[in-house]
């Protein structure tokens, strides 16, 4: 679909034997066109499976009509049927690549603040609360995938490892998130599509250390998710994101950057010769190791 309505292309998430179609941007509006894509498993008109749950504090509802969701992109329904796409590839995602189904249902709350425009993008307690942006710092904040899959990826590391919000392992669940998200659209940027003040809001190609650490909580996670897009680049994609996995779960809430060397070492160890080797090579480099 155009953005007067034109069917392009189409995109199928889930199976056709209940199909719900809906338009959206796939990548965001910044890196893709409007689609038809269709939505699965949803257990009413509404947006809501067993899964997910997208509610709205707009005047405005997103009902299907004739099994669709199609609105207008500067609708307040659009961006609730957006932030269900983003949030629902990215637990299938999930799904596919280790075998995980988050064991509750996850709600997605827009336009938090309405009818005022927030920066408002948080989850806690198995509810994302996102704002519709101030236009000034953030714009449109349903609308960047990296923002809403981040988020989201907050559920499955609490549902996982109960990773604290504060603190080192605050940091440790932000470069979770960070990385899970970059390595589902092969892009070390995050915020491109909402952040007004520069081309994005953070990245995690970054050269960062252990010493480096400030007790910022986003800076020092950028150390975590670095380190595993540094591996991601010379491991290649699934190795990296396996690793990741896995030491995510081995973590808990008392997990703190020297637990997580500990695994992460250990993890490495078990790694056949030639990827070990790689890994030695890269956490020397980046000064986990000596």
């Amino acid at each position: 679909v155009s953005r007067d309505f034109r069917v392009r292309s189409k995109e199928i998430q889930g199976s056709h034997m209940d199909q719900v179609s809906a338009s959206v941007f796939p990548e965001g509006p910044l890196k893709s066109e409007l689609q038809q894509v269709f939505l699965k498993n949803l257990t009413g008109r509404t947006l809501q499976s067993s899964l997910l749950k997208v509610s709205t504090r707009a005047d405005l509802t997103a009902e299907a009509e004739d099994n669709q969701f199609v609105y207008p992109v500067e609708d307040s329904r659009f961006e609730q049927v957006q932030v269900y796409f983003y949030i629902n590839r990215s637990m299938n995602w999930f799904q596919k690549t280790f075998g995980f189904i988050l064991p509750f249902q996850l709600e997605a709350e827009t336009s938090l603040g309405y009818p005022d425009k927030t920066n408002t993008a948080f989850y806690f307690d198995h509810k994302i609360r996102l704002g519709e942006g101030d236009n000034e710092v953030f714009s449109k904040i349903p609308l960047d995938p990296t923002i809403v899959t981040h988020e989201s990826i907050h559920a499955v590391i609490e549902a996982v490892a109960r990773l604290p919000y504060e603190g080192e392992g605050g940091s440790l669940n932000e470069g979770f998130a960070d990385y899970f998200t970059t390595t589902q659209f092969d892009n070390p940027r995050l915020g491109e599509t909402a952040y007004k003040k520069a081309p994005f809001k953070r990245t995690v190609e970054n050269n960062w250390s252990p010493a480096d650490r400030t007790g910022g909580l986003y800076h020092d996670s950028g150390i975590i998710s670095g380190l595993f897009w540094a591996l991601q680049k010379d491991l290649g994609a699934a190795p990296a994101q396996q690793l990741a996995w896995n030491t995510l779960l081995r973590m808990n809430p008392k997990s703190n950057f020297e637990s997580f060397k500990t695994e992460v070492m250990d993890l490495v160890s078990k790694m056949d010769a030639d990827s070990q080797k790689k890994a030695d090579l890269v956490l020397k480099s980046r000064g986990w190791t000596e």
